[in-house]
């Protein structure tokens, strides 16, 4: 039942572009995705990360602390699900930032 209500948010979220948001959407967003990530459902998880993390690129610029921490949390949940090939270059490229 929980599930269900974040469901319908996110997809409203989803069909937007991300400019369409503030860096503060972007926090939110990335909460959110921690949230699903700590619940093991990696599957919602992921597409906020990635919104998060365009909604800071495009906001902050690619050298920011909020750009490599979504950086960082992204290669997280690839690495929690085994897919290393995909964590790796996004490890590299958060620690390059900080």
């Amino acid at each position: 039942m929980a599930a269900s209500f974040f469901l319908v948010p996110i997809f409203a979220i989803l069909v937007y572009p991300p400019f369409l948001f503030s860096k503060r959407s972007a926090n939110s967003l990335n909460n959110l995705a921690l949230l699903y990530d700590d619940m093991r459902q990696y599957e919602l998880a992921e597409p906020l990360y990635l919104q998060a993390m365009e909604i800071w690129k495009r906001a902050l610029g690619e050298e920011d602390f909020h750009y490599s921490l979504a950086l960082n949390n992204l290669a997280n949940l690839y690495d929690n699900i085994g897919q290393y090939e995909l964590a790796e270059p996004l490890y590299l490229q958060a620690i390059a930032i900080r």
